[in-house]
């Protein structure tokens, strides 16, 4: 599923120069007839498994952070950030051209907070490394809420965990400042 926001548009789009057996053809005629309907299911398992996944990035995060590691917090703030848009896009339905304009497609479905921790995160206004780490945590928070639906009751309790986590490393920071 993560490949398939840019996979299929890209398909569609494709211009074959030498396809002597149709499978380029093949290929885009398959992208051009499909839809998200049809793999709404796998779609849906991978979200839950990434968003579950992805609360180990978590609590990466917050080890650098208390153990004073800032290029290890820099990494994962940067894992979280750049790939949590990946799993949105998949949960959004969303197809992209080019990788290029991913972020913004993303931030345009999720709305203002996605938006400004996203903003905040890649330190686009020049935060301080704690407001990014913040703002990172904040976009694990926000795509962990939107996925919740999609959790079984064992990867629920895991992204409960990285949740309460976050939110506690999200007040430390704040009380810091």
């Amino acid at each position: 599923p993560a490949t398939l926001g840019a996979a299929v548009p890209g398909w569609r789009r494709a211009v074959a120069l030498h396809d002597p057996d149709g499978v380029a053809a093949a290929l885009r005629a398959e992208a051009t007839a499909w839809r998200w309907e049809d793999v709404a299911a796998r779609a849906d398992a991978w979200v839950a498994e990434q968003v579950v996944g992805y609360a180990e990035e978590v609590h990466k995060l917050i080890a650098a952070l208390e153990a004073g590691a800032p290029l290890r917090a820099a990494v994962q703030r940067g894992v979280l950030a750049t790939r949590l848009a990946i799993v949105l896009s998949v949960l959004r339905r969303i197809l992209y051209d080019t990788e290029n304009v991913l972020w913004d497609l993303v931030a345009a479905a999720e709305g203002a907070r996605w938006r400004e921790a996203q903003s905040a995160a890649f330190a686009l206004a020049g935060e301080s490394p704690d407001e990014t780490a913040a703002a990172a945590l904040t976009l694990y928070l926000s795509a962990s809420e939107a996925a919740d639906g999609l959790l079984d009751a064992r990867q629920r309790a895991v992204v409960e965990h990285a949740r309460t986590i976050a939110r506690d490393a999200i007040s430390m920071i704040a009380g810091r400042r």
